[in-house]
C-alpha cells in the first residue's frame, strides 16, 4: 500500500470512481468524522427541538444537493452502492444525523448495513480495522482517522491488499442488516 496525502487521494477517489464498472464498497467505522461542523451543529438543535418529518426534510434537502449527483450516476451506470457502518450504542449525535441521511440515500439507491462493533467481531471483522473503499475488487483506499479527523489514506491496487479487504466485506456483509431492519430494532434517539 502506498501513503498518500488528502488531494491526491481525491484525485485517485475520482479517477477509480470514473473507471468503476459494477460495484463499489465502502466502510465507515468512524463515531464522528468531522466535515461540515457548522451544519452538524444545525442539525443538532433541529434533532433536540423538532418533529422528524421536519428533520427528514431539512436533511434530504442537503443530503440530494450534496450526495445526489453521485447517486443519480451510480444508477444510471448500473454502480452497486454498498456501505457498511460499524457502529457504538448509544449513537452519538453525529451518527443519530448520519442515520437520517442514510435513510434518504437509501432511498434513492444505496444499499446501507449497520452493525456494532461486537457483532462485527463476532462475525470474523478484526478490531481496528480502518475504513476503506473498493472499487470493483480492483482497488483499494484505505483512510486512516484520528479523533474522527482524516490522518492519511492508503491505495493499492495489489491483489494480495485487495484480497484482505474483499474478505473483510464479505464478512460484514455475511451479518449486517440493512439500514431500516437495523433502524426496526434499535432507536437512534
Amino acid at each position: 500500500m502506498r501513503w498518500v496525502s488528502d488531494s491526491e487521494s481525491f484525485e485517485i477517489f475520482r479517477q477509480r470512481w470514473e473507471g468503476l464498472r459494477s460495484r463499489f464498497f465502502k466502510l465507515e467505522t468512524q463515531q464522528v468524522y468531522k466535515e461540515d461542523e457548522f451544519y452538524f451543529d444545525e442539525f443538532a438543535r433541529w434533532y433536540r427541538d423538532e418533529k422528524m418529518e421536519n428533520i427528514m426534510r431539512r436533511v434530504s434537502d442537503r443530503q440530494l444537493r450534496e450526495a445526489g449527483p453521485f447517486l443519480r450516476q451510480a444508477e444510471e451506470r448500473g454502480i452497486n452502492l454498498q456501505r457498511v457502518h460499524i457502529v457504538r450504542l448509544p449513537l452519538s449525535e453525529y451518527l443519530q444525523y448520519e442515520m437520517v441521511a442514510y435513510r434518504i440515500n437509501e432511498a434513492h439507491g444505496e444499499h446501507i448495513f449497520i452493525l456494532t462493533e461486537d457483532e462485527a467481531h463476532a462475525g470474523g471483522v478484526p478490531p481496528g480495522i480502518p475504513d476503506f473503499m473498493l472499487f470493483d475488487d480492483d482497488h483499494v483506499i484505505t483512510h486512516v482517522y484520528e479523533e474522527g479527523e482524516l490522518k492519511y489514506s492508503k491505495v493499492s491496487d495489489a491483489k494480495e491488499d485487495i484480497l484482505q479487504f474483499i474478505d473483510v466485506r464479505e464478512k460484514l456483509l455475511a451479518v449486517a442488516p440493512r439500514l431500516n431492519r437495523w433502524m426496526a430494532t434499535h432507536d437512534p434517539r
